[in-house]
């Protein structure tokens, strides 16, 4: 899975195929009989393995090879004697993958409580700080609530399914809600007879050997494989905002050389780094609905959105009918907005604010979203953005926004779609189909509209609802956002709150 040659483990580094940096500071490496003896190279293997013999030999990855098999890794290995010894200040780990240019961040360890503790509110707290950034944590195999600290406002908790076409609830999958009273598990992937890497207690044995393992220590990895490949649709320009420049591209020349792709041109935009928001809101996107009888058609404690799934984000077989075509795009029916789009270097930015504020405690110098797209908000002010609505697909929009750790309180930011025909609907308020309520807009001011402590809310709309609608108003509303003690700053100390937007069934 990670070595560079067929004989060769190679120098761990920039140069390395697979590992940047593997960090044993906390334990020099897992020895048998110790506690989660090789459960870090499994999950490792389903982040980035990317099979040597496969590699070499320029054929499709295989032999437990993840999807994005391609991605390379920071290793922390957090298990000592005595189990989980991560760090007093978990935002150390954070840092150290920012700094080597990571946005995903996973996370398959815990600890036996429900509670909110200050480890969690460490990953809420990064998130806020460093836009660029994503959690994902496996959230524990009891099969009842969720624990910490996969109950974060900001992080994502991915509970385990079946490994199927059609799958179901694993039952040992810790579900929601949190104490908080949010739904807790955002999604759900494979976490059941997963095939990985197994170590076998020796760093250069290359033993060529792959083990099982159920959990949502083997789901969560998944999860944020999945989670790398969105972030290089966002990169390259295949999921795009409203009127961006196109670019032509041969698909001989961005396909592996392995692939069987026809010679033939698609058109990507200029792509930028996405925040954690988006990727929040993409993912919310990129599910279909868990098939188990305890689930609903909405999005509920157990299964959150659903199940992972690019099917439900790029209608691949569609988009291979129509190549050759004129001015072919990935994902035509999808529309984004990113508050933190940037126009800089996120690793500089990083830098710089580290320096600025004297040590790695970066909320002591505060950012005003400056060199980013915006808008942030403050109490009392709205946006809005008009959509067409393709009336081929049900129409859903999802808004998600990093929150400030406990015991600061949720900022309120809210959701609504207004039609042309004069109806709306607002954030989290569905029928039993699924579907958002319509009501009329002169009969629910917009205050009204109801409030929630979820960092990820959507709108759901049914192609029959949207029959003779020309457009579709995106509003976007800052109910309250905590005073800081730096006026027009973002972050912990700020009173100014971005957000991201992800929406398909639009043109």
């Amino acid at each position: 899975c990670f070595r560079n040659g067929t004989d060769s483990v190679g120098e761990i580094g920039d140069s390395h195929r697979k590992i940047l940096i593997s960090n044993t500071s906390i334990n020099d490496g897992d020895n048998p009989g110790q506690s989660d003896y090789r459960h870090g190279t499994h999950v490792a293997g389903s982040l980035v393995c990317h099979d040597i013999y496969s590699y070499v030999n320029d054929e499709p990855p295989n032999n437990g090879s993840t999807i994005a098999y391609k991605a390379k890794l920071v290793f922390q290995d957090i298990v000592s004697d005595e189990g989980w010894m991560p760090p007093e200040n978990v935002t150390d780990l954070l840092l150290e993958n920012s700094l080597n240019g990571g946005i995903i961040h996973s996370n398959s360890w815990g600890d036996d409580t429900t509670a909110y503790t200050d480890r969690t509110a460490d990953f809420d707290y990064w998130a806020l700080e460093v836009p660029w950034s994503l959690s994902f944590i496996a959230p524990g195999n009891t099969g009842n609530q969720l624990l910490e600290p996969a109950n974060g406002r900001n992080v994502v908790a991915i509970g385990a399914t079946t490994k199927s076409s059609d799958p179901e609830l694993w039952p040992s999958s810790s579900v929601g809600p949190t104490e908080f009273g949010t739904y807790g598990i955002f999604a759900v992937a494979p976490g059941v007879s997963i095939s990985s890497a197994k170590a076998d207690g020796f760093d250069d044995s290359m033993n060529n050997a792959l083990r099982i393992s159920s959990g949502t220590s083997m789901a969560t990895p998944i999860a944020a494989s999945f989670a790398g490949i969105v972030q290089q649709m966002v990169e390259q320009g295949w999921i795009l905002g409203a009127n961006e420049a196109l670019f032509k591209h041969n698909l001989s020349e961005i396909a592996p050389s392995w692939s069987a792709l026809p010679n033939e041109s698609i058109f990507l935009g200029e792509g930028f780094t996405p925040s954690g928001p988006l990727l929040r809101s993409l993912l919310a996107l990129s599910t279909r609905n868990v098939s188990d009888n305890n689930s609903s058609f909405t999005r509920n404690n157990m299964t959150g959105w659903g199940v992972l799934s690019l099917d439900e984000l790029v209608d691949f077989n569609k988009l291979e009918v129509s190549l050759g075509g004129a001015n072919i795009t990935p994902a035509p029916n999808v529309w984004i907005h990113d508050s933190f789009r940037p126009t800089f270097d996120t690793r500089e930015w990083l830098d710089n604010r580290i320096i600025a504020s004297g040590d790695t405690d970066i909320a002591n110098s505060p950012w005003n979203g400056a060199g980013s797209t915006g808008p942030f908000l403050q109490s009392g002010e709205n946006w809005t953005k008009r959509l067409v609505p393709n009336l081929e697909d049900d129409f859903e929009i999802i808004m998600s926004y990093s929150a400030k750790p406990e015991p600061f309180i949720v900022d309120d930011l809210r959701l609504r779609v207004e039609l042309s025909n004069g109806q709306i609907a607002v954030a989290e308020s569905y029928n039993a189909h699924g579907y958002s309520y319509l009501l009329n807009a002169t009969d629910f001011p917009l205050t009204e509209s109801p409030g929630t402590n979820e960092t990820s809310i959507g709108i759901k709309l049914s192609k029959d609802d949207l029959a003779g609608v020309e457009w579709i108003d995106i509003v976007v509303s800052a109910n309250y956002v905590s005073p800081g003690g730096s006026s027009g700053a973002v972050g912990l100390d700020g009173d100014r709150v971005g957000f991201a937007l992800a929406a398909k069934g639009v043109i």
